[in-house]
């Protein structure tokens, strides 16, 4: 018989302390042809505040607003880049 496990950490609801918003270390495990199962419990211990998961549309919220910073400041440094005129070539003359 081949058995699988995958292991992963996401957002979801304990299983051991049944409170929604964790952070969630889920198992999933396959046993040949007989099933799957998949197990969700707190990746930090069900009584730590760590375990406590941001609601996902403010975690997405700071990641823009990160991403912006960025970009305002990629956008500065452009701004301020002295901006050369290309240097024309000399012909040589030979006499």
């Amino acid at each position: 018989m081949s058995y699988s496990a995958t292991a992963y950490s996401t957002i979801g609801r304990c299983e051991k302390c049944y409170q929604t918003g964790r952070y969630v270390e889920k198992m999933d495990f396959v046993e040949g042809n007989n099933g799957y199962v998949s197990i969700e419990v707190c990746a930090y211990g069900c009584d730590s505040e760590h375990s406590q998961a941001e609601p996902v549309t403010d975690m997405v919220d700071k990641l823009l607003q990160a991403e912006i910073k960025l970009l305002k400041q990629d956008l500065r440094k452009v701004n301020v880049m002295p901006i050369k005129a290309p240097e024309k070539k000399r012909k040589r003359v030979c006499s």
